[in-house]
C-alpha cells in the first residue's frame, strides 16, 4: 500500500507463477471499503461529499480483484505488513478471497441455480490470507539487482514482486540481494 491522501491509499497487486516470474499486476485505490459514518443515539448522518461514486469504486475495483483471481486460480494472497492499513487490507481481501464470486447464498434457488454455483465453486477456489514480513522485499527493491532485473518499475511493485517470490523461496530472494557490486 501507498499512501495517496488522507482518504485513499494505492495497491499494487502482483501476481507471479510457481517461478516467482511476474504475470500480470494491477493498481487499486478504492479496493478498502470508504469508512461509514458512525451512528449516535441511533441517528445517521447524511453521506460526506463524494461518499456514493467512493462506494461505486469500491465495488469496481472487487469486481477486477475477483475476476483476477478467477482467471489466474490465486491459491496465496501475501499482505506487507509495513503499515497500519494493511490490517484492513488483509480483512478486505479475506473477504473477497473467501467470497470469490459464490454469489450472496440465497435460500429461494432452485435446483438448476444450486447446481450452477456448485460448477462456479469447482472453477473459483479460496485463496488464503496471510502476512508476509517487509525486510526482505524492500532490500530486494531497492537493490541494484532489482533495477537490472526489473527495469522502469515503480518501487510498489518491485516490493510486491519480491514479497510474492519471498512467500516462495525464501532462500533464494535472500540470495537475491547478494551482488557484486
Amino acid at each position: 500500500m501507498h499512501p495517496i491522501d488522507m482518504r485513499s491509499c494505492m495497491t499494487e497487486i502482483a501476481v507471479v507463477d510457481k517461478n516467482g516470474e511476474l504475470i500480470e499486476h494491477m493498481e487499486f485505490y478504492h479496493i478498502i471499503p470508504p469508512r461509514k459514518p458512525k451512528m449516535r443515539d441511533g441517528v445517521s448522518y447524511a453521506p460526506r461529499p463524494g461518499e456514493v461514486e467512493e462506494q461505486k469504486k469500491h465495488i469496481a475495483d472487487r469486481t477486477r480483484f475477483q475476476n483476477m483471481l478467477k482467471e489466474h486460480e490465486v491459491d496465496l494472497i501475501v499482505v506487507c505488513a509495513d503499515c497500519l492499513e494493511a490490517k484492513k487490507l488483509k480483512k478486505t481481501l479475506e473477504e473477497f478471497a473467501g467470497k470469490g464470486s459464490q454469489g450472496d447464498g440465497d435460500d429461494d434457488q432452485n435446483d438448476e441455480d444450486k447446481d450452477m454455483q456448485e460448477n462456479d465453486d469447482d472453477v473459483h477456489k479460496e485463496a488464503f490470507v496471510i502476512w508476509g514480513r517487509p525486510e526482505v522485499p524492500k532490500l530486494f527493491a531497492s537493490s541494484h539487482y532489482s533495477q537490472k532485473l526489473l527495469k522502469n518499475q515503480p518501487f510498489i511493485l518491485k516490493k510486491a514482486i519480491s514479497l510474492a517470490r519471498y512467500e516462495q523461496d525464501p532462500m533464494n530472494e535472500i540470495l537475491n540481494l547478494w551482488s557484486p557490486i
